[in-house]
């Protein structure tokens, strides 16, 4: 009788272990989505890898994402994602290297990529050093992302891990917008009816053709802007969520 309550015993104990871990905080895959400080984003979590091939770098370098991932990709509409992460794959020359992820106007700290000179010019997938960045800009994603690199650098590629937004609130729509400024006012902005996703020009009725995305017209999540006599037609993808405003 001493024996079958011992068992028990043994069996109670072992069973309640399991419980208290599988129970414990932060073991389940649910509670690591999103980015850091955030508590989960709704939207599917993509990779993108940009193929660098090897790409020889040195001195102070920028890699410019978001042109990277339109060139490869094609027409992604880069605004329609958040920066969850980066992964770079690359080596050193003399493993004294560093690089830093930029989104917005966040930077985060350097980090060190290894590397020798006896693999610098060996292409084999044990030579490649592959570091994982998070990104803590605090939805700063409309601005830029780039890596910076200091160093004389080999990069293989770089792992995008992006985020959908608003992936509850689609699908959206399109609208056709007419947006203009006048050379002497300076720059305008134009209203829309929902947060904006993406932006193309179709059509430039300025004099001289001056509008050019990002030096004479652009725009954020609530509207376009235009200035210098940009005159222009505009279709506008918009996400379902919220209302425009200047």
């Amino acid at each position: 009788m001493k024996k079958i309550t011992k068992l028990f015993i043994i069996m109670l104990a072992t069973v309640s272990a399991s419980i208290v871990f599988a129970e414990a905080p932060g073991q389940d895959e649910t509670d690591r989505r999103g980015r850091p400080g955030y508590p989960g984003h709704p939207g599917q979590l993509k990779e993108f890898a940009l193929e660098y091939r090897g790409q020889h770098f040195s001195g102070n370098s920028t890699l410019f994402l978001k042109q990277k991932l339109q060139q490869q990709y094609g027409n992604v509409a880069v605004n329609a994602y958040e920066v969850e992460g980066v992964r770079l794959v690359a080596k050193t020359q003399h493993g004294q290297g560093s690089a830093q992820l930029k989104v917005g106007q966040w930077m985060s700290q350097p980090k060190r990529i290894y590397g020798n000179p006896q693999d610098f010019n060996r292409d084999l997938p044990r030579n490649w050093d592959r570091v994982d960045f998070d990104n803590h800009s605090r939805g700063d994603d409309f601005g830029v992302w780039q890596m910076h690199l200091t160093g004389n650098f080999k990069v293989q590629r770089v792992v995008l891990k992006l985020r959908e937004k608003n992936a509850g609130s689609r699908p959206g729509h399109s609208e056709i917008v007419q947006c203009g400024s006048s050379a002497r006012r300076g720059s305008d902005s134009c209203r829309v009816s929902g947060d904006i996703i993406d932006v193309q020009l179709l059509r430039d009725f300025s004099r001289r053709n001056v509008c050019v995305k990002n030096r004479t017209w652009g725009f954020d999540r609530f509207g376009i802007w235009t200035s210098n006599g940009c005159v222009g037609s505009f279709r506008v993808e918009l996400s379902r969520r919220g209302r425009g405003r200047y």
